[in-house]
């Protein structure tokens, strides 16, 4: 018998601390992307030739913003006094962005033709296609119908695809870059994240610095070689229940 009170009230008190409530919300986010560290650029060239399937971006890591965009589904339990645990799950595409200035035009035998650099205009963008999983612990202020989250955890970022996408021109023509560019599979990054909401509507906004260095073995040139993710995200959500 007093075993099963004790039971009974461990069952008590852990449904009080650990089940207050359970949230479910859905979310369309936007954001802003860049690479950051000594490797990163904020001006690069396109090497090539006459083919436009050979060409690449010489150095594709822009320390310069690309729109990013995404959906998420949030689940999280609210805790006594406020405490919160909970998981994100998203699908996101992340562009970073490099000015293209210069193009260095090969032949077949991987010569270089033009003895200087072709002046060009343009930009490529480095998109890369993530599902992220972010496990986050947090704390809620309440003031009535209005709550506001403060969320720390993490990043997990699954790629599924990396690709360049660049255009540039010059007085003698256009030339494009669209290429596979592999490179990290996982990106973990630090993530602070903020979620203001009235009844079911609510904003969220995040800041992420990713710990993974996509430039790492890199091989040939001068080094110190680094190149980290940095993410501003900035979206609405809906409260399912």
């Amino acid at each position: 018998m007093k075993k099963l009170v004790l039971s009974v009230s461990f069952l008590f008190i852990a449904t009080q601390l650990f089940a207050q409530k359970v949230e479910v919300t859905v979310q369309a986010i936007s954001g802003l992307y860049h690479y950051s560290g000594a490797s990163t650029t904020g001006s690069s060239s396109i090497n090539g030739g006459s083919d436009n399937s050979l060409n690449y971006t010489n150095n594709p890591y822009g320390n310069k913003n690309g729109f990013s965009y995404g959906g998420a589904v949030q689940a999280q339990i609210i805790v006594r006094h406020g405490f919160i645990v909970g998981l994100g799950a998203a699908y996101e595409i992340l562009k970073s962005k490099v000015d293209i200035v210069s193009y260095n035009m090969y032949n077949a035998n991987a010569a270089l033709i033009n003895t200087s650099p072709i002046t060009v205009t343009g930009r490529t963008y480095l998109q890369s296609n993530y599902i992220n999983l972010n496990p986050y612990i947090g704390y809620r202020m309440n003031a009535g119908y209005f709550k506001l989250d403060i969320l720390p955890g993490v990043d997990v970022g699954i790629k599924t695809e990396t690709r360049e996408h660049g255009k540039a021109t010059y007085t003698e023509g256009t030339v494009y870059t669209d290429r596979s560019r592999p490179d990290k599979d996982v990106d973990l990054r630090l993530r602070i994240g903020l979620a203001a909401t009235y009844n079911r509507i609510g904003i969220i906004a995040s800041y992420a610095h990713g710990l993974t260095n996509f430039q790492d073995g890199m091989i040939g040139g001068v080094g110190p070689y680094e190149a980290r993710s940095e993410l501003m995200r900035l979206g609405i959500s809906y409260r399912l229940f």
